[in-house]
């Protein structure tokens, strides 16, 4: 009997099923997996399956050194990252351990599953998740054969600004990030996000100064920036100038796809128009916020 089947057989035993078993260890397509002999489970999963079968923790030991990445674990792990099943992705590979030949691939996986998942908790507002599922990033791609530096700036920004949404060291954050971005020859995406912590610190000079020092501005960042523009003019009450520049960068976001801003960019049209007495246009921004949150 293999290891999957004397799995399946102790289960079945106690007329549980896979739900039953996999509680919030693993998920039901992981047992599924080891239960067929297409997955190896790691030591800790062992001793946890035989928890929950209410067995001793070694009964499954001796049929798997348990500490080996297989192809077909990876190649599960792919299809979720394919498909945008990060969390899946990442639960299958946090209940194997990483070791063996396959493990710089499976921290690669991991560290961008979790990135994927930081700006989705991020977009959510769930600033403090966010935040740790970056630094957890951050981690997976350091420890790896493929760290990259790229990769590495990106997550330090996540944290920067997660950390501004909650009020925490803002400045030591971006510190960190700054050096990896210097180190990457880059710094629109600094200046935006510096622009952007001064207008909520209401220093709108400091603001525009940081706007005005990007050299270079991708047409990946045109958005944010005239974003910004737009909020800038709405708090000096420029509400028409306002209102073209919020138009333009919603334009631009839905044509690059970078629309995790678009709520907060409807909310300030919205009070455009409600400025402007124009109630029509206003009701339209309120009803495209609603239809994100939904």
């Amino acid at each position: 009997m293999t290891l999957g089947e004397k799995i399946k057989a102790a289960r079945l035993e106690r007329n549980m099923t896979q739900k039953d078993v996999v509680g919030d260890y693993i998920t039901r397509n992981m047992l599924s997996r080891i239960e067929n002999g297409s997955a190896t489970p790691s030591v800790k999963t062992l001793e946890y399956l035989a928890d929950a079968l209410g067995l001793p923790a070694g009964y499954f030991m001796s049929e798997s050194a348990g500490d080996e990445l297989t192809p077909g674990d990876l190649g599960a792990a792919r299809d979720s990252f394919r498909s945008g099943a990060f969390a899946e992705c990442a639960a299958l590979l946090e209940a194997m351990d990483l070791e063996g030949g396959y493990r710089d691939e499976a921290l690669l996986l991991l560290a961008r599953s979790k990135i994927g998942l930081s700006k989705a908790a991020m977009a959510d507002g769930r600033y403090e998740e966010a935040r740790a599922l970056a630094g957890e990033a951050l981690r997976h791609n350091d420890e790896g054969l493929y760290a990259s530096a790229a990769f590495r700036t990106e997550a330090l920004l996540l944290i920067a600004r997660c950390t501004m949404e909650l009020g925490g060291d803002f400045s030591a954050a971006m510190d960190d990030y700054q050096a990896a971005y210097q180190d990457q020859g880059l710094g629109e995406f600094y200046r935006l996000t510096m622009a952007e912590y001064y207008i909520g610190q209401g220093d709108l000079d400091k603001a525009r100064r940081e706007m005005d020092s990007i050299v270079r501005l991708s047409e990946a960042t045109k958005p944010a920036y005239l974003m910004l523009q737009g909020q800038m003019d709405l708090k000096d009450r420029e509400y028409e100038e306002a209102a073209r520049q919020l138009e333009k960068a919603e334009q631009l976001a839905r044509a690059t796809g970078s629309s995790y801003f678009m709520s907060s960019l409807y909310a300030m049209l919205e009070q455009c128009y409600r400025e402007m007495e124009d109630f029509k246009k206003a009701y339209h921004y309120a009803s495209m916020q609603l239809k994100i949150k939904e």
